[in-house]
């Protein structure tokens, strides 16, 4: 990602997420999303976080479709938000 308007547009919507998730009452995070009806809001946050970190660790070996979706939908279950 060596293209400045990326890497800007990236640290705009990352800073944009991170306020809106962590200026929102707890129980906000625990609703149901419309666009993933069985996901809570807190799983889609920690998809994108999980995916991110896979991609900037390089661990998308095989099918990385699928790792992503096992990685960000099961790793929010057992862990805080913040972490």
């Amino acid at each position: 990602m060596d293209d400045p308007d990326l890497r800007t547009a990236y640290h705009d919507l990352r800073r944009r997420v991170v306020d809106l998730v962590t200026s929102a009452p707890p129980d906000d995070l625990e609703r149901l999303t419309s666009a993933a009806p069985e996901w809570r809001v807190r799983d889609v946050v920690a998809h994108l976080a999980g995916v991110t970190a896979d991609i900037v660790n390089g661990n998308l070996d095989g099918d990385a479709r699928s790792q992503l979706l096992v990685i960000g939908f099961f790793g929010p279950r057992s862990s805080p938000l913040h972490e």
